[in-house]
């Protein structure tokens, strides 16, 4: 799969460069881990076995949410098939 767009510098900036000392301390490695598998997907069904990603509402179809840890989630939208954004988003 393609990761046409990532939606966080910090994120951006380590999936270019491996830099990770603007993210917060505790997610590099699980980043990493998580940015290698949506590389190593085939299809988009895989997006939707669990349980690596939890559908998102209706109101935001083609979208996944991965949990990296207690506070932030990576979530992915599928643009096209085998194409997608991922944003990093921080949950208080």
């Amino acid at each position: 799969m393609d990761i046409a767009t990532i939606r966080h510098d910090s994120l951006q900036k380590f999936a270019q460069t491996g830099q990770s000392n603007d993210l917060p301390a505790g997610l590099p490695d699980r980043l990493r881990n998580m940015l290698a598998y949506l590389v190593a997907i085939e299809v988009d069904g895989e997006l939707a076995i669990p349980p690596k990603f939890a559908a998102q509402p209706p109101s935001k179809r083609d979208a996944w949410s991965l949990v990296v840890s207690e506070n932030w989630r990576l979530t992915v939208h599928s643009i096209k098939a085998g194409v997608v954004e991922v944003e990093l988003q921080e949950f208080r």
